[in-house]
């Protein structure tokens, strides 16, 4: 996963949901929930070749006879290996399912005929 598209896909959630109650709008609310479920989604992917890769720098092994392996190791940190991880995907997509609520809320209110104030 590239970290700069999910720092941007957060800071576009986030500005998203602040709008949404900034205008206390609903669909503005569901859209951020959205995009914040799939922030959440992103961080929670626990394949062994998915998440934040790290670079561990070359690994030289000695075959014999003068003959050595060069390889340039890497490994991936994500939700299956990495706690702070899953709790940042968790918070993330069980926000979004509160943003879904609360549009739900304002939906209703809206159409109860009730003011927000």
């Amino acid at each position: 996963m590239l970290e700069s598209v999910f720092v941007l896909f957060l800071a576009t959630a986030l500005v998203v949901v602040v709008f949404s109650f900034w205008r206390r709008d609903p669909m503005f609310l569901v859209l951020g929930s959205v995009l914040l479920f799939g922030s959440g989604m992103l961080v929670l992917d626990t394949q062994p070749t998915g998440g934040i890769e790290e670079t561990n720098g070359f690994n030289v092994a000695s075959l014999g006879n003068n003959d050595f392996a060069i390889d340039y190791n890497t490994s991936y940190r994500n939700a299956g290996n990495d706690p702070s991880l899953n709790v940042l995907g968790n918070v993330l997509a069980w926000g979004s399912v509160a943003g879904f609520i609360m549009a739900l809320g304002f939906l209703i209110q809206s159409r109860r005929g009730g003011s927000y104030d």
